[in-house]
């Protein structure tokens, strides 16, 4: 167990993400991520099937953030910092959107779409 644990699901991305929100144009409302499956790269596998979806949007939409969201504010914030700093070194990514998130401020809509693709 690490002290970190509080903030895991902060620190599950590709790091060099960890301050994008500052690239979008001032103003922007909605931002748009998605989840597509690849495909096989199999010889002659020509279709995936994807199964889970709602098992994993609970397992870490929910159960993940529960920590989270049960700290003090100023706890997370801080521990946040920290771990960017050791990671980063100095850096100015700060932690007020931690605090935004924290406040629930940052709203999220999920939906998922049926898709099937023929060949």
């Amino acid at each position: 167990m690490s002290k970190f644990d509080l903030i895991a699901p902060l620190l599950d991305t590709d790091f060099y993400k960890v301050d994008h929100r500052r690239q979008y144009i001032g103003g922007t409302t909605k931002v748009l991520s998605n989840w597509t499956d690849r495909g096989s790269r199999l010889k002659d596998v020509t279709h995936t099937v994807h199964f889970g979806l709602q098992a994993f949007i609970h397992s870490w939409m929910v159960d993940a953030w529960r920590p989270f969201f049960a700290a003090d504010e100023d706890t997370v914030a801080s521990l946040y910092e920290e771990f960017l700093l050791n990671t980063l070194g100095p850096n100015d990514v700060g932690s007020e959107h931690v605090r935004d998130l924290h406040r629930g401020s940052t709203p999220s809509l999920r939906s998922a779409l049926t898709c099937t693709r023929r060949a």
